[in-house]
């Protein structure tokens, strides 16, 4: 079971200032898969704090600066697709007659009538 006891806050991972808690459920199947700390208003103004800040200083970047930080992020998301595909794969055989879900939340319907690896 994965748990998360920090936020992830201006590029650090800080104590909630709460320890209230949120579980985290397998959309697929229902079942609990871990926690992560139920953020207070406190934790959410650091947050916002924290990313206008981020903001103000990327805007200052210049655009060349930009593109160079864009095409690196590129080619990491290229380097971890084959990862990505496999886990997408294994999300769908996880559970046979187990409903099938997207990213957001929908019941998703298969593509392929492959059978599953």
């Amino acid at each position: 079971m994965l748990t998360r006891d920090k936020l992830f806050i201006g590029g650090q991972w800080v104590a909630p200032s709460a320890k209230e808690t949120i579980e985290v459920h397998n959309a697929g199947t229902g079942q609990v898969m871990g926690s992560v700390p139920a953020g207070t208003e406190k934790d959410i103004d650091a947050a916002v704090a924290a990313a206008l800040g981020a903001l103000e200083s990327w805007s200052a970047t210049p655009p060349a600066q930009r593109a160079e930080v864009a095409f690196r992020q590129l080619g990491v998301a290229r380097q971890r697709r084959p990862r990505r595909a496999r886990d997408r794969v294994r999300r769908w055989c996880a559970s046979p007659g187990a409903p099938r879900v997207g990213r957001n939340g929908k019941p998703a319907a298969r593509r392929s009538s492959a059978p599953c690896p």
